[in-house]
């Protein structure tokens, strides 16, 4: 998963973050929170492995209200997941990284 934050500690709630399935997820693949320059946001970026995709947006969002808006392969009648992108849904206006368009 690649979580995107507007606090420089990675520790809070997540702006939002992805999930597209990969083969294996170890430790290698985990990246520590780092600044990436959006416009003129500053946001930070870290990425985990999630096996789980709800359970995995409970332990990140905790008490913050979320929307999880999963993506699955035609024709599999919603068996073969693609992505998922959770959303902080907290009435607030954020920028989104992949595509340059904003949320709420």
């Amino acid at each position: 998963a690649t979580l995107v934050y507007d606090v420089k500690d990675c520790k809070s709630a997540p702006v939002e973050f992805t999930v597209q399935p990969v083969g294996r997820c170890s430790a290698s693949t985990i990246a520590a929170c780092q600044k990436i320059d959006f416009w003129s946001s500053a946001l930070y970026q870290a990425s985990d492995c999630v096996e789980d995709v709800a359970e995995f947006a409970a332990s990140k969002f905790g008490n913050v209200p979320y929307l999880i808006v999963e993506n699955y392969a035609a024709d599999t009648n919603c068996q073969t997941l693609k992505t998922a992108v959770v959303y902080k849904a907290d009435g607030k206006c954020y920028p989104r990284v992949s595509d340059g368009t904003y949320f709420k």
